[in-house]
């Protein structure tokens, strides 16, 4: 199983190739992280240090920051 995974913010999404709906997180993820390293990696190697990226949280499109 692959992820996209960003190295400044320690985050990861699963990629799921055959579901739209995760094709479009896929998208959204790449978007927040833009600028950022973005990686693609095997999911076993990051699970343990990475934290999963949550497409429903609201992002400050300006700055592109998580609002909690």
């Amino acid at each position: 199983m692959r992820a996209r995974t960003c190295l400044k913010c320690r985050e990861y999404i699963i990629i799921h190739t055959d579901n739209p709906v995760s094709q479009e997180n896929v998208k959204k993820f790449e978007k927040i992280h833009l600028g950022h390293s973005v990686v693609t990696a095997d999911y076993f190697e990051i699970k343990e240090i990475y934290k999963r990226f949550d497409p429903n949280k609201k992002v400050d499109e300006e700055k592109k920051t998580i609002r909690i």
